[in-house]
């Protein structure tokens, strides 16, 4: 005879599809102090932890690319600092401020700018739609518009709140820790055999 489901795990596990809710709110990572300075400093892994522990996608190629789009932004940002400091200054006269250069931008500065504001672009694009995938596998009732928002004025708060709602809905129990492994502690998602889960 199969045994019968906890009915308090199954309203747990059913809350997202039911409630249309987060689990927790936008600012209650502050709670969990790990995750918190992670979602700060090193927004790239948390990132990519969520969005492999919702199976969106691998974990290696999510942190892959994160992490390789910030590296060659930052080579950017450093190319043309570069130039900037040997080539511009800032003079002061009655008229205020203003800047002056020795010689015109190269050609290649022009590329490079135009490059790291296509990478500014694109990552506030990821930030949004993982929000927007994450809202819709677990039947959040949140507008578009709503988690644009969240995900561009307030970043780190948005990724830890949707770190925590992952671990919740996947695994029951918040992982706090800040590492750079993708697995949570534990194997098993408790999402993966119910029959609550609404990816099925």
């Amino acid at each position: 005879m199969a045994d019968k489901a906890d009915p308090e795990a199954a309203d747990a596990l059913a809350a997202p599809e039911e409630g249309g809710r987060w689990r927790v709110g936008l600012f209650q990572c502050f709670e969990h102090a790990p995750l918190c300075m992670c979602s700060v400093f090193f927004q790239c892994f948390p990132l990519a932890r969520q969005v492999s522990r919702a199976q969106l996608a691998p974990y290696g190629l999510a942190v892959g690319a994160l992490v390789g789009v910030l590296t060659l932004a930052s080579v950017c940002q450093s190319m043309t600092s570069a130039w900037d400091q040997e080539h511009r200054r800032f003079v002061a006269d009655d008229a205020g401020f203003r800047v002056e250069t020795d010689e015109p931008p190269p050609v290649w500065y022009g590329l490079v700018s135009a490059l790291s504001l296509l990478i500014g672009v694109g990552m506030c694009a990821i930030l949004v739609l993982v929000r927007v995938a994450l809202v819709r596998k677990y039947a959040i009732k949140e507008a578009p518009v709503v988690s644009a928002l969240a995900a561009l004025c307030c970043p780190p708060c948005a990724i830890g709140q949707q770190a925590l709602q992952v671990d919740l809905a996947e695994y029951g129990e918040v992982d706090q820790d800040c590492t750079l492994v993708g697995e949570h502690r534990k194997q098993r998602p408790v999402n993966e055999f119910s029959p609550v889960n609404p990816m099925l």
